[in-house]
């Protein structure tokens, strides 16, 4: 039988933050975080890690989880992720697991357990290329300008009204980094298309909206300032339910 697999990634260079998988947050490393959330996510049945670093394996190891060294080539500033996701699949499938579903869980971000379980359950029952969490933007896209030198153009080619509502705008969406789901098959078949428009993610490609605060993404000083005021005055995780995924696509 065909298992789900939740890839931890976690390099040990970064420019942000250096460091930042092992930045300390609410008394352990931060990538200890996503180890948790990992293991804890019922739709899950195996987790391992996939970094370059042996310090970040090392905890990953302390968690029971299995670390899996990653090429030099696949953890540079500027490799993409599916290579790397790849490269993991193939070390699991060498020892004689048999992958169904890959999910991608960047270790520098807080979620919840139960949005990996979200975002697993509609790629199975969608049938979806990909399933992936996203948030609103929180001003409209309307707003949004463009710079060409120091002149404001409208990102979108044209003014918006002077006198306009929020509720006139189109609601828009980013993703949050926190999980995204893709079927193996899909991942390994697209291994060598060119790189436009990310043919890994399919073109069946839904989204699990998020709220603003279910989940935290640590790329710079002040994003692990914001992460720990949150979990220091009990705010994160948010209490109640985490939004449910939304069934729009992306």
């Amino acid at each position: 039988m065909s298992s789900i697999l939740a890839v931890i990634l976690a390099r040990g260079g970064s420019k942000g933050l250096p460091r930042k998988n092992l930045r300390p947050l609410a008394g352990k490393p931060l990538v200890a975080h996503a180890l948790e959330a990992a293991l804890a996510a019922r739709r899950v049945d195996r987790v391992v890690l996939s970094s370059e670093d042996a310090e970040i394996g090392a905890v990953a190891r302390a968690y029971g989880v299995e670390w899996i060294r990653r090429p030099p080539e696949l953890s540079t500033d500027t490799a993409p992720v599916d290579p790397a996701l790849r490269h993991a699949v193939r070390v699991v499938e060498a020892r004689g697991a048999r992958v169904g579903v890959v999910v991608a869980l960047h270790g520098n971000v807080l979620r919840r357990p139960e949005a990996i379980d979200r975002v697993v359950d509609k790629l199975l029952a969608t049938g979806a290329d990909s399933v992936q969490t996203y948030v609103p933007y929180t001003v409209p896209l309307e707003l949004a300008y463009r710079l060409d030198g120091d002149r404001a153009l409208p990102f979108r080619g044209r003014e918006f009204p002077r006198a306009f509502r929020r509720q006139d705008c189109t609601p828009a969406y980013h993703p949050d980094g926190a999980v995204l789901a893709v079927p193996r098959d899909l991942l390994m078949a697209t291994e060598h298309l060119p790189p436009e428009g990310s043919p890994w993610l399919g073109r069946d490609r839904r989204a699990g909206v998020q709220g603003e605060l279910d989940s935290v993404d640590i790329d710079e000083p002040l994003d692990l300032l914001w992460a720990e005021f949150l979990l220091e005055r009990g705010l994160w995780p948010p209490r109640g339910e985490a939004t449910a995924a939304a069934g729009a696509e992306a």
